[in-house]
């Protein structure tokens, strides 16, 4: 599974559905953050019919969550990625055109 970028804050929410204790309903402060998770598809809470209730009742971890909680045990965010044969040439290439440069002007 590819790793996903978690604030300090998703990470916390993930590690405590995980271990069971995580405060329900899902406090103000962490609907964002959890929301954004249940995008991803690591967790899910019960859908819930009561008009303007502003709460997410039910939290928990959803398999896919597990799943990544298990390959990505520590939550590390993803390193970049640096593309090290178009760097090299790159640097070659300049190299190249200013020992030419200097040659040309000597």
């Amino acid at each position: 599974m590819e790793r996903v970028k978690l604030n300090n804050n998703k990470r916390n929410i993930l590690n405590l559905l995980a271990e069971f204790k995580y405060p329900a309903p899902v406090p103000d402060d962490d609907i964002k953050d959890f929301l954004e998770l249940e995008d991803i598809g690591f967790v899910s809470h019960l859908k819930l019919d009561q008009g303007s209730l502003n709460k997410l009742y039910g939290p928990q971890i959803t398999d896919a969550g597990r799943r990544y909680l298990t390959e990505n045990p520590k939550l590390m965010n993803p390193k970049c990625k640096v593309d090290w044969k178009w760097l090299v040439g790159t640097i070659v290439t300049g190299l190249g055109i200013i020992a030419t440069v200097w040659a040309a002007l000597r």
